[in-house]
Order: C-alpha cells, then sequence, then structure tokens
C-alpha cells in the first residue's frame, strides 16, 4: 500500500490490537505520554504501550480519540488539624481567602492545617482523523540509501521491520556525513569529527593578489631582485555544534530534517570561504554565518 505522508494520522493493526500515535499539537502544546493524561477511545479508556506516546485498543476502529489532561484539585477549604486547638485565632475552618490571607508571611499555618479538595473536570483535547490504517507498510524503495535510521517501535512491533519508517526515531551520523562533504569544499584544509563538534580549517585568498618582492637565487648564486606574483591567504578556523542525531516523527520527517541540517552546516561554510579583504590582509574580516563558531582564543 502507499505509504502516508508525514502529516497523515494513521492508527496500526496487529493481533488485533490498534495502536496510535498521540504526541502531537493539538490546540496548544500537550505530551499525552505524562502521568497526567488519559486516552480515550471511542470513550473507552486505552492502554499506554512501552514505548512514548503510543496508545493501544483492542476494539476495532478507528476511533474518535480523545486526550483527558488532569488538572489540579479544587480546594474548597482548609480544616484545623487538631479541633482541640480551635480558638478566636485558629478558628476550625478557613476559607481559601482567609487562610491565603493568613499564611502569607508565616508557614506555621501550613503545619496546622490541612487542605479540603474536590476533584476538578480533565482538560479534554480531542484528535481529529481521519485515521488511515495500515495492516503491512512495506519499507521505502531508497531505505537502503539513507543514513542509520533507529525507530521507537511499541513492544508489539519490534520485530516488525516494515512498520519502522512509519515511527518516531533518529537517524545517526550526521558530523561524519558532513565532515566527508566539507572536506571536499573551497578553501577547506581540514575538517575533524572531534570531541562532538566538527574542527573546519580553511585556508583563503585575499580578493586580490599582490606582487612581492623576493630575491631568488640565480644558477650563477647571485641574488638578483625581481617582482613576483604571488598568492596572500589567510586561515581561518573555527568549530560547528552538528548533533550527530537527527529526530523525526517518521523517517521521512528526519530525512526532511536531515537535508535541511546539511544545507545549513553546508552553507556555513560557503560562507566562510568568501576571499579576504585585502585592504587589511584578511585581519578584518567578519566571517558571514560563521562569527558564531570561530574558537575563543
Amino acid at each position: 500500500m502507499t505509504t502516508p505522508d508525514i502529516n497523515e494520522r494513521y492508527v496500526l493493526v496487529q493481533d488485533g490490537m490498534s495502536m496510535y500515535y498521540l504526541i502531537v499539537t493539538v490546540k496548544g502544546t500537550y505530551n499525552p505520554a505524562a502521568a497526567n493524561a488519559t486516552v480515550y477511545a471511542n470513550g473507552e479508556p486505552m492502554t499506554k504501550l512501552n514505548s512514548p506516546g503510543w496508545w493501544g485498543t483492542t476494539s476495532p476502529g478507528p476511533h474518535e480519540i480523545a486526550v483527558h489532561i488532569r488538572n489540579a484539585d479544587h480546594t474548597v477549604r482548609w480544616d484545623l488539624k487538631d479541633p482541640d486547638a480551635e480558638s478566636a485565632r485558629f478558628p476550625r475552618t478557613l476559607t481559601p481567602e482567609q487562610f491565603n490571607e493568613r499564611s502569607g508571611d508565616d508557614d506555621m499555618w501550613f503545619s496546622l492545617y490541612s487542605a479540603a479538595r474536590e476533584p476538578t473536570e480533565p482538560t479534554v483535547v480531542p484528535v481529529d482523523g481521519p485515521w488511515i490504517v495500515l495492516q503491512d507498510a512495506p519499507l521505502p524503495p531508497d531505505a537502503k540509501a539513507t543514513p542509520t535510521w533507529t525507530a521507537s517501535l511499541p513492544t508489539t512491533l519490534t520485530k516488525r521491520g516494515e512498520y519502522r519508517h512509519l515511527f518516531p526515531g533518529y537517524l545517526s551520523g550526521l558530523r561524519n556525513h558532513l565532515a566527508d562533504i566539507i572536506k571536499r569544499m573551497p578553501y577547506v584544509t581540514g575538517c575533524y569529527n572531534q570531541d562532538q563538534v566538527l574542527k573546519v580549517y580553511m585556508t583563503v585568498p585575499l580578493e586580490v593578489p599582490e606582487k612581492k618582492w623576493v630575491t631568488p637565487l640565480t644558477l650563477d648564486k647571485r641574488r638578483r631582485p625581481k617582482p613576483v606574483l604571488r598568492e596572500i591567504t589567510v586561515d581561518r578556523h573555527f568549530h560547528l555544534p552538528v548533533p550527530d542525531q537527527v529526530q523525526g516523527s517518521s523517517q521521512a520527517d528526519a530525512l526532511k530534517n536531515w537535508d535541511e541540517q546539511v544545507e545549513h552546516w553546508t552553507g556555513v561554510v560557503e560562507s566562510a570561504s568568501v576571499k579576504a579583504c585585502s585592504a587589511c590582509h584578511g585581519r578584518g574580516h567578519v566571517l558571514d554565518g560563521a562569527e558564531g563558531y570561530i574558537p575563543t582564543k
């Protein structure tokens, strides 16, 4: 079947279990994997699976999904812990407003009173469909040519490799990949993956070559000064904090993020490869786009 786009929502059906990935942003930010959230399918509570963000149900689907986010209980009053201590100063009960007035300057009130609370209604966030049902999802045709993909699979699907590209995960090896690309870029003399950064070394020429007087030795061992046009160069060195892993909600999403990372970091190196200012021999040149990555001397 056709692999869905990364923005489409899908439900994986395996051994009678319908599984949904529900870490998404709907009407604000929330995380259904958090302890204070419960997910319902057609009004029935779902089971939280071992992989974060995944929920399952054994009822046939697709379902109407709703996330219930628990809110803090509402404080209705404060009760005196020891009724025998009741007095004009310490009433048996205090309203929340009265307690706040008294406890603002003295923590003693928290040791004398306990809060009486009642639950509040949860915030209900519907996760709209439509949902695409996947009972078998083949790997992308070019999967072997992509960087190493590590997916977060529910336990029930750890041996089903045909689903991995649809799950959240990460691509690894970006720093080495970028190092190979940057080494071949103009004026780059070295690029090394060390200390969790890419260390880039460049030698760029001046904008205008200069004539310098040299006095070469001739065959008769006489030194005869003459003007020679030679290239004056300037060394540059900077560190790029390139991540080694690229995250994604699916393999396609991670590949998109991977390409964006490659474009960004090669752009930084390209901007730093501009020829040096002849007027100051490169001493006053600002590395446009790369100045934030120059090591502190």
